[in-house]
């Protein structure tokens, strides 16, 4: 009848339960399509997660030479002290001052050769993002020694200035110092070209008046032709015929994930300029 189309007429009970079914079966779908969603969106996680411990991998393979340098050092000399104080210790008197002074010695280096292992492991590590209130300028004091001699093997001028006045910025260390270790390699890979003598790369954190933090990398290469400008941070678009095209892109990535941004323009007279501004603040 008509009057069962009309507003406020009577549903009968059969057609209630045909709605009510169909709402169930809409609602059942509904939660499929959240838990595929959730499914994709965890996997899409854990990929970007493996791909940023592939990249971390992949940069300290570019310093192994650096860090081997660094370890070998102070077990160099643990080994020669160690054979002095047998030596002293043959003696018919031996000197008990001079030889604890040795054995301190060797404790020193030990404890250094320890650190470059730690640096090195808690870079690498596959772990969780941990977000917590950090130094900027300490977090990158602490990979400096992991790429000394690498910029020393290749006749590569550091020049670092950090700003004494910056405040604290929320993020993960490991990050911000993978974030930091790529755009070096990227200036050093920039360098390589010049002269021996003509390789200078640039260091910089800022504090700007809005409380915004700002990390600069700068190099004297070639620079990077206008067209390549907004390629840049595409992933797998590289400007060198052997790259991957990860590095800047995945640079970008910490840079927006620690509610920043990173950019590039060229640099004067060459070169070019990398600047990762942060505008999220810790506790003081």
């Amino acid at each position: 009848p008509l009057a069962s189309f009309l507003p406020g007429a009577p549903i009968s009970h059969g057609e209630l339960e045909r709605k009510a079914k169909e709402l169930e079966d809409a609602n059942e779908a509904l939660l499929v399509q959240i838990a595929e969603r959730q499914r994709i969106e965890d996997t899409l996680k854990k990929k970007q997660a493996d791909l940023d411990h592939a990249a971390r991998l992949s940069t300290m393979g570019v310093f192994a030479a650096s860090i081997a340098h660094e370890i070998n050092q102070p077990l160099t000399a643990v080994a020669s002290t160690a054979e002095i104080c047998k030596r002293w210790l043959a003696e018919p008197a031996p000197e008990i001052g001079r030889i604890c002074s040795a054995f301190n010695r060797i404790e020193r280096e030990a404890n250094r050769a320890s650190e470059v292992v730690r640096r090195v492991r808690s870079i690498v590590a596959k772990r969780p993002a941990e977000t917590l209130p950090l130094s900027l300028n300490a977090a990158i004091e602490d990979v400096l020694p992991l790429i000394r001699n690498g910029l020393k093997r290749q006749r590569i001028s550091l020049r670092t200035e950090l700003d004494s006045r910056l405040p604290t910025v929320m993020g993960d260390r490991i990050q911000l110092q993978q974030l930091f270790l790529n755009l070096v390699t990227n200036a050093m890979e920039a360098v390589a070209g010049n002269p021996e003598h003509g390789r200078e790369i640039g260091v910089s954190t800022k504090a700007g008046p809005g409380g915004e933090i700002s990390l600069s990398v700068r190099d004297n290469g070639p620079g990077v032709a206008a067209g390549d400008l907004q390629k840049l941070f595409e992933p797998f678009s590289s400007t060198k015929p052997e790259g991957m095209g990860l590095g800047l892109s995945i640079c970008r990535s910490i840079a927006e994930a620690h509610g920043g941004t990173l950019s590039a323009h060229p640099g004067f007279p060459a070169g070019m300029v990398f600047v990762t501004t942060f505008s999220q603040r810790g506790e003081a």
